[in-house]
C-alpha cells in the first residue's frame, strides 16, 4: 500500500489526490472537515461546530477547498490475483512480470506455489499489459 498525504513530492500523485478529492460527494467531503475525534462519543451538535464544516468542502464560491490534511489517497499495487467465478468453474491466476527495473522481491505468499500450474493445466496463457494471465482448472 502506498499513502499519499499533502507532504507527498511527486506532482502525479499529489493530482492523483487532488482528483478523488473532486470525485467525492458533497457529504462525503464535509466528513473530513468534522472537528470531533472519531470513536468519540456524540455530543448533539450545536450550531457553533456545524457552522465551521464548509458545506460541500467548498468555499463561499462554491469552489472545491483543498484537501485537508487527514485526507489520503491509499494506492494499492497488487502482485498477482486469483479470480474465480464459481457460475461456470471458471479460473485465472494473474501475476505481475517483474520489471527489469524492479528490485522488489516476489511475493512470499506460501499459496503461490500452489498456483503456479503446470503448462498441462492452463487452457491459456497470455501475457497482458505485463501481466501473465493463465486460465487455470478451478
Amino acid at each position: 500500500l502506498k499513502y499519499i498525504g499533502s507532504n507527498e513530492t511527486d506532482p502525479f500523485l499529489l493530482s492523483l489526490r487532488k482528483q478523488q478529492w473532486g470525485n467525492l460527494s458533497d457529504k462525503a467531503r464535509e466528513q473530513f472537515f468534522w472537528a470531533e475525534t472519531p470513536k468519540s462519543p456524540v455530543i448533539e451538535s450545536s450550531s457553533s461546530s456545524s457552522s465551521s464544516i464548509p458545506p460541500g468542502g467548498r468555499d463561499e464560491n462554491g469552489k472545491l477547498l483543498q484537501p485537508p490534511d487527514i485526507f489520503l489517497l491509499v494506492l494499492l499495487q497488487p502482485s498477482s490475483c486469483d479470480y474465480l467465478r464459481l457460475t461456470d468453474n471458471f479460473r485465472q491466476y494473474d501475476s505481475l512480470l517483474p520489471s527489469p527495473a524492479s528490485t522488489t522481491a516476489t511475493s512470499s505468499n506460501e499459496n503461490d506455489n500452489d498456483l503456479k500450474e503446470s503448462p498441462s493445466t492452463c487452457n491459456t496463457v497470455e501475457v497482458v499489459d505485463n501481466w501473465l494471465c493463465s486460465r487455470v482448472n478451478p
